[in-house]
């Protein structure tokens, strides 16, 4: 099922990101961050009560003002104060409703720019560490790992018992897209290594769990009777160069989006 949503969330994204894979990463994310804001901003809308909202801000901006007419009267000064929270308490339950409505689809997008721009591929000729972590029964030292033509094995396998996992170093020898294999008596189960220059979905990890998978839909999960729990690729961190600043991707995205909504909450009339 999951497998299935995915799918259809990935092919919907795929349509919509198409006209931005012909510019850098850096516009493709500031242009589809300033649409999500847009869009965060219309559910908002469309959603909360803009009249009840307006009401609230402007009681807490006249309780305000009744501070500073009644400054050297405490107990109005103390009233006043005491509605300011009242009011605030009001607010943030108008802001309840809609926040509740534009979880899911805004983690859904922040997810699938995630799959975009939340990792670089692998450098060709530059090692990247991957690693699995295994059902508890089974034996580590009989997994093997075959890769493609693309991929060269660096170093052996490093074992962590305690936590049923192995590491490898790995190295990619093109650009493109490749895969490692992984293999356990009867059962095998690949994942996708991306390097070089290559616009394809870098997905971090391929996992077991459908709640999981939720968060890495890139590749499908892996069975549910998989020798495997996950498999984690190392690739490099985006990070977004501004000003002279680096940060994270994500951050820049809320800077972004947040932004973009706050300077055009006034042409779309939407009270904020």
């Amino acid at each position: 099922m999951i497998n299935l949503f995915n799918s259809i969330i990935n092919n919907l994204f795929c349509v919509l990101f198409f006209p931005l894979h012909y510019v850098s990463a850096f516009w493709g994310l500031f242009i589809f961050s300033a649409l999500a804001g847009l869009f965060m901003l219309y559910i908002f809308k469309k959603v909360s009560n803009q009249g009840g909202i307006r009401a609230t801000k402007n009681h807490i901006k006249a309780h305000l003002l009744a501070i500073r007419l009644y400054k050297h009267d405490a107990l109005l000064s103390m009233l006043a104060i005491g509605q300011i929270f009242v009011e605030n308490s009001r607010y943030l339950l108008y802001a309840l409703k809609p926040m509740l409505v534009m979880i899911i689809p805004v983690m859904i997008i922040i997810i699938q720019l995630g799959t975009r721009y939340g990792y670089n591929p692998a450098q060709v000729d530059q090692a990247i560490l991957i690693s699995i972590h295994v059902k508890n029964d089974v034996d580590l030292k009989r997994v093997t790992i075959v890769p493609s033509s693309g991929i060269r094995i660096d170093v052996p396998p490093l074992y962590i018992v305690s936590t049923h996992e192995i590491f490898w170093r790995i190295c990619p020898l093109a650009p493109g897209t490749s895969t490692v294999t992984f293999h356990y008596n009867e059962q095998s189960e690949s994942k996708k290594i991306v390097a070089g220059h290559n616009k394809d979905f870098v997905s971090a990890k391929r996992v077991r769990s459908s709640f999981a998978a939720f968060f890495y839909p890139a590749e499908k999960r892996l069975p549910s009777d998989s020798f495997l729990n996950e498999i984690t690729v190392g690739y490099p961190e985006n990070r977004i160069q501004l000003a002279g600043f680096s940060m994270h991707w994500l951050l820049f995205f809320l800077l972004v989006s947040v932004g973009i909504g706050f300077l055009t909450k006034g042409i779309f009339r939407v009270q904020i």
